[in-house]
Protein backbone atom coordinates (compact mmCIF):
# COMPACT_ATOMS: atom_id res chain seq x y z
CA UNK A 1 0.00 0.00 0.00
CA UNK A 2 1.30 3.31 -0.82
CA UNK A 3 1.64 5.97 1.66
CA UNK A 4 -0.56 9.30 1.45
CA UNK A 5 1.97 11.89 3.02
CA UNK A 6 0.14 15.54 3.38
CA UNK A 7 1.19 17.93 0.94
CA UNK A 8 3.53 21.13 2.46
CA UNK A 9 1.19 24.44 2.64
CA UNK A 10 3.09 26.68 0.06
CA UNK A 11 3.77 30.10 1.24
CA UNK A 12 2.64 33.02 -1.22
CA UNK A 13 4.78 36.31 -1.07
CA UNK A 14 2.65 38.60 1.08
CA UNK A 15 1.84 41.77 -0.87
CA UNK A 16 -0.69 44.35 0.68
CA UNK A 17 -1.47 46.26 -3.13
CA UNK A 18 -3.69 45.97 -5.11
CA UNK A 19 -4.39 43.08 -8.17
CA UNK A 20 -3.32 44.99 -10.52
CA UNK A 21 -0.06 45.48 -8.96
CA UNK A 22 0.43 41.70 -8.17
CA UNK A 23 3.97 40.42 -8.38
CA UNK A 24 3.32 37.65 -10.36
CA UNK A 25 6.86 36.61 -11.04
CA UNK A 26 7.61 36.13 -7.30
CA UNK A 27 4.64 34.03 -6.44
CA UNK A 28 5.00 31.90 -9.76
CA UNK A 29 8.79 31.33 -8.80
CA UNK A 30 7.53 30.42 -5.35
CA UNK A 31 4.83 27.89 -6.63
CA UNK A 32 6.90 26.77 -9.14
CA UNK A 33 10.31 26.45 -6.49
CA UNK A 34 7.52 24.37 -3.82
CA UNK A 35 6.48 22.20 -6.80
CA UNK A 36 9.91 21.67 -7.83
CA UNK A 37 9.79 22.90 -10.65
CA UNK A 38 11.84 25.94 -10.38
CA UNK A 39 14.83 24.90 -12.35
CA UNK A 40 12.00 24.85 -16.01
CA UNK A 41 10.83 28.58 -14.11
CA UNK A 42 14.13 30.12 -13.65
CA UNK A 43 15.55 28.72 -17.75
CA UNK A 44 12.26 29.99 -19.18
CA UNK A 45 14.14 32.32 -21.42
CA UNK A 46 16.99 30.05 -22.16
CA UNK A 47 15.93 27.14 -25.11
CA UNK A 48 19.04 25.85 -24.69
CA UNK A 49 18.58 24.35 -20.95
CA UNK A 50 15.81 21.43 -21.72
CA UNK A 51 14.41 20.06 -25.32
CA UNK A 52 11.28 21.03 -26.34
CA UNK A 53 9.90 17.73 -25.29
CA UNK A 54 11.06 18.04 -22.08
CA UNK A 55 9.39 20.93 -20.99
CA UNK A 56 6.09 19.85 -22.55
CA UNK A 57 6.50 16.92 -19.99
CA UNK A 58 7.45 19.00 -17.12
CA UNK A 59 4.89 21.34 -17.67
CA UNK A 60 1.98 19.12 -18.47
CA UNK A 61 3.20 17.26 -14.89
CA UNK A 62 3.34 20.55 -13.05
CA UNK A 63 0.22 21.28 -14.37
CA UNK A 64 -1.78 18.19 -13.17
CA UNK A 65 0.01 18.21 -9.77
CA UNK A 66 -0.93 21.76 -8.51
CA UNK A 67 -4.45 20.87 -10.14
CA UNK A 68 -4.70 19.01 -6.73
CA UNK A 69 -3.53 21.83 -4.23
CA UNK A 70 -6.87 22.64 -3.67
CA UNK A 71 -5.40 25.50 -0.56
CA UNK A 72 -2.42 26.81 -2.97
CA UNK A 73 -5.00 27.32 -5.81
CA UNK A 74 -6.99 29.30 -3.66
CA UNK A 75 -4.55 31.54 -2.36
CA UNK A 76 -3.32 32.14 -5.74
CA UNK A 77 -6.83 33.16 -6.42
CA UNK A 78 -7.57 35.28 -4.28
CA UNK A 79 -4.24 36.87 -3.50
CA UNK A 80 -3.87 37.53 -6.96
CA UNK A 81 -7.12 39.02 -7.82
CA UNK A 82 -7.94 35.86 -10.24
CA UNK A 83 -10.94 35.91 -11.48
CA UNK A 84 -12.50 36.30 -15.24
CA UNK A 85 -11.95 39.91 -14.71
CA UNK A 86 -8.64 39.79 -16.91
CA UNK A 87 -8.19 43.54 -16.59
CA UNK A 88 -7.00 43.08 -13.33
CA UNK A 89 -3.80 40.65 -14.55
CA UNK A 90 -1.44 41.70 -17.00
CA UNK A 91 0.44 38.11 -17.37
CA UNK A 92 -1.61 36.73 -20.01
CA UNK A 93 0.13 39.01 -22.65
CA UNK A 94 3.05 37.99 -21.24
CA UNK A 95 5.85 35.64 -22.98
CA UNK A 96 7.01 32.96 -20.46
CA UNK A 97 7.61 29.29 -20.41
CA UNK A 98 4.99 26.70 -19.97
CA UNK A 99 5.11 26.88 -16.40
CA UNK A 100 4.16 30.28 -16.31
CA UNK A 101 1.31 29.92 -18.58
CA UNK A 102 -0.20 27.52 -16.82
CA UNK A 103 -0.31 29.55 -13.61
CA UNK A 104 -1.06 32.45 -15.64
CA UNK A 105 -4.39 30.24 -16.93
CA UNK A 106 -5.07 28.98 -13.32
CA UNK A 107 -4.61 32.95 -11.45
CA UNK A 108 -7.34 33.96 -14.48
CA UNK A 109 -9.44 30.55 -14.53
CA UNK A 110 -12.92 31.54 -16.98
CA UNK A 111 -15.91 29.64 -15.86
CA UNK A 112 -16.04 27.97 -18.76
CA UNK A 113 -12.18 27.09 -20.14
CA UNK A 114 -13.20 26.11 -23.47
CA UNK A 115 -15.28 29.49 -24.16
CA UNK A 116 -11.98 31.45 -22.95
CA UNK A 117 -8.96 29.61 -24.52
CA UNK A 118 -6.05 29.98 -22.21
CA UNK A 119 -2.21 28.40 -23.42
CA UNK A 120 -2.81 24.85 -24.17
CA UNK A 121 -4.77 22.46 -26.20
CA UNK A 122 -7.80 19.63 -25.07
CA UNK A 123 -8.78 16.81 -26.54
CA UNK A 124 -11.92 14.81 -26.02
CA UNK A 125 -11.43 10.81 -26.73
CA UNK A 126 -13.93 8.28 -25.96
CA UNK A 127 -14.30 5.71 -22.64
CA UNK A 128 -12.28 3.98 -22.28
CA UNK A 129 -9.74 5.33 -25.02
CA UNK A 130 -8.88 8.76 -23.12
CA UNK A 131 -8.03 6.59 -19.49
CA UNK A 132 -6.04 4.45 -21.87
CA UNK A 133 -3.51 6.81 -22.95
CA UNK A 134 -2.95 8.37 -19.05
CA UNK A 135 -1.52 4.37 -18.98
CA UNK A 136 2.40 5.44 -19.30
CA UNK A 137 3.40 3.25 -22.30
CA UNK A 138 6.22 1.67 -20.65
CA UNK A 139 3.27 0.04 -18.56
CA UNK A 140 1.37 -0.78 -21.51
CA UNK A 141 -0.64 1.80 -22.05
CA UNK A 142 -2.05 3.45 -25.21
CA UNK A 143 0.49 5.86 -27.08
CA UNK A 144 -1.70 6.42 -30.24
CA UNK A 145 -4.69 8.17 -30.91
CA UNK A 146 -5.73 6.66 -34.45
CA UNK A 147 -7.51 9.39 -35.90
CA UNK A 148 -8.51 10.96 -39.75
CA UNK A 149 -8.09 14.19 -39.24
CA UNK A 150 -4.79 15.74 -38.59
CA UNK A 151 -2.29 18.86 -36.91
CA UNK A 152 0.10 20.72 -37.16
CA UNK A 153 -0.03 20.97 -33.25
CA UNK A 154 2.71 19.76 -31.28
CA UNK A 155 2.97 20.07 -27.34
CA UNK A 156 0.87 19.18 -24.30
CA UNK A 157 -2.76 18.67 -24.76
CA UNK A 158 -5.76 18.37 -21.68
CA UNK A 159 -7.55 14.71 -22.06
CA UNK A 160 -11.35 14.60 -21.75
CA UNK A 161 -13.31 11.72 -21.31
CA UNK A 162 -16.80 11.67 -23.41
CA UNK A 163 -19.80 10.17 -22.53
CA UNK A 164 -19.86 7.63 -24.76
CA UNK A 165 -18.17 3.99 -24.14
CA UNK A 166 -16.64 1.94 -27.13
CA UNK A 167 -16.94 -1.64 -25.91
CA UNK A 168 -14.04 -2.16 -28.83
CA UNK A 169 -11.58 -0.43 -26.65
CA UNK A 170 -12.61 -2.47 -23.62
CA UNK A 171 -12.18 -5.44 -25.48
CA UNK A 172 -8.73 -4.72 -27.01
CA UNK A 173 -7.40 -3.29 -23.71
CA UNK A 174 -8.45 -6.35 -22.08
CA UNK A 175 -6.40 -8.75 -25.39
CA UNK A 176 -3.33 -6.22 -24.86
CA UNK A 177 -3.24 -7.10 -21.14
CA UNK A 178 -3.88 -3.56 -19.92
CA UNK A 179 -5.06 -4.24 -16.14
CA UNK A 180 -8.62 -2.50 -14.16
CA UNK A 181 -10.50 -2.37 -17.50
CA UNK A 182 -13.19 -1.89 -15.63
CA UNK A 183 -11.50 1.76 -13.95
CA UNK A 184 -10.71 2.60 -17.52
CA UNK A 185 -14.05 2.05 -18.73
CA UNK A 186 -16.03 4.13 -15.69
CA UNK A 187 -13.78 7.37 -16.25
CA UNK A 188 -15.35 10.54 -17.28
CA UNK A 189 -14.45 13.89 -17.68
CA UNK A 190 -10.72 15.65 -17.60
CA UNK A 191 -8.52 13.14 -16.84
CA UNK A 192 -4.73 14.65 -16.91
CA UNK A 193 -2.24 15.51 -19.92
CA UNK A 194 -0.22 13.89 -22.42
CA UNK A 195 2.54 15.31 -24.90
CA UNK A 196 1.89 15.31 -28.27
CA UNK A 197 4.96 14.39 -30.24
CA UNK A 198 4.41 13.01 -33.75
CA UNK A 199 1.24 12.91 -35.93
CA UNK A 200 1.74 11.35 -39.46
CA UNK A 201 0.19 8.91 -41.73
CA UNK A 202 -0.92 5.30 -40.93
CA UNK A 203 1.34 3.21 -43.15
CA UNK A 204 0.79 -0.33 -40.57
CA UNK A 205 3.23 1.08 -38.29
CA UNK A 206 3.14 2.24 -34.22
CA UNK A 207 2.03 -1.40 -33.25
CA UNK A 208 0.13 -2.51 -31.07
CA UNK A 209 -2.22 0.58 -31.26
CA UNK A 210 -1.90 1.82 -34.29
CA UNK A 211 -4.47 1.19 -36.56
CA UNK A 212 -4.65 1.09 -40.63
CA UNK A 213 -7.14 1.55 -42.65
CA UNK A 214 -8.04 0.26 -45.97
CA UNK A 215 -11.24 2.10 -46.49
CA UNK A 216 -9.94 5.28 -45.22
CA UNK A 217 -6.75 7.51 -44.71
CA UNK A 218 -5.71 7.70 -40.83
CA UNK A 219 -3.65 9.50 -38.87
CA UNK A 220 -1.61 8.41 -35.94
CA UNK A 221 -1.37 11.10 -32.89
CA UNK A 222 1.51 9.75 -31.09
CA UNK A 223 1.33 11.07 -27.37
CA UNK A 224 4.17 10.06 -24.82
CA UNK A 225 4.72 11.60 -20.59
CA UNK A 226 1.02 11.38 -19.27
CA UNK A 227 0.38 12.85 -15.92
CA UNK A 228 -3.13 11.81 -14.55
CA UNK A 229 -4.92 13.66 -12.07
CA UNK A 230 -4.79 12.27 -8.83
CA UNK A 231 -8.46 13.05 -7.99
CA UNK A 232 -11.68 11.51 -9.44
CA UNK A 233 -11.92 13.30 -12.54
CA UNK A 234 -14.45 15.92 -12.65
CA UNK A 235 -17.32 17.29 -15.06
CA UNK A 236 -19.82 19.71 -13.19
CA UNK A 237 -21.02 20.99 -15.95
CA UNK A 238 -18.12 20.43 -18.51
CA UNK A 239 -18.59 18.40 -21.85
CA UNK A 240 -16.85 16.63 -24.92
CA UNK A 241 -16.15 18.74 -27.84
CA UNK A 242 -14.88 17.90 -31.41
CA UNK A 243 -11.33 18.07 -32.75
CA UNK A 244 -8.34 19.46 -30.87
CA UNK A 245 -9.72 22.50 -29.53
CA UNK A 246 -7.22 25.51 -27.32
CA UNK A 247 -8.45 25.59 -23.90
CA UNK A 248 -7.31 27.10 -20.63
CA UNK A 249 -5.09 25.06 -17.94
CA UNK A 250 -7.98 25.75 -15.91
CA UNK A 251 -9.97 22.85 -17.19
CA UNK A 252 -7.81 20.84 -15.26
CA UNK A 253 -9.35 22.62 -11.61
CA UNK A 254 -12.46 21.68 -9.86
CA UNK A 255 -14.42 24.65 -10.29
CA UNK A 256 -15.27 23.77 -7.10
CA UNK A 257 -12.08 25.52 -6.07
CA UNK A 258 -12.90 28.83 -7.46
CA UNK A 259 -16.34 28.83 -6.06
CA UNK A 260 -14.92 28.61 -3.23
CA UNK A 261 -11.96 31.46 -3.51
CA UNK A 262 -14.49 34.10 -4.63
CA UNK A 263 -16.68 33.18 -2.04
CA UNK A 264 -14.30 33.88 0.66
CA UNK A 265 -12.77 37.04 -1.08
CA UNK A 266 -12.91 39.99 0.99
Amino acid sequence: MTAMIAAPQIALPHDERAPLHFDHAATFRQIAHDLDAAEFFDHSWDSTATTERQSWAATALFAVRLAGRSDTLRGLHRHGGGGTDHTRCSCRDTPGSGIQQVLCDYLQAPSDPLAVPGHTMGLTLRRPWASMLMVPEEAGGKNVENRTDTTEYRGPVLIYSGARLDLAGVEMGTRKGLRSMDFHAAQQGWLGAAVLVDVHRARGCCSPWGNTRKTQQLYHWVFESPARLARRPWRDGARGFVGLQPVSWSALVNPKVYREARGGRQ
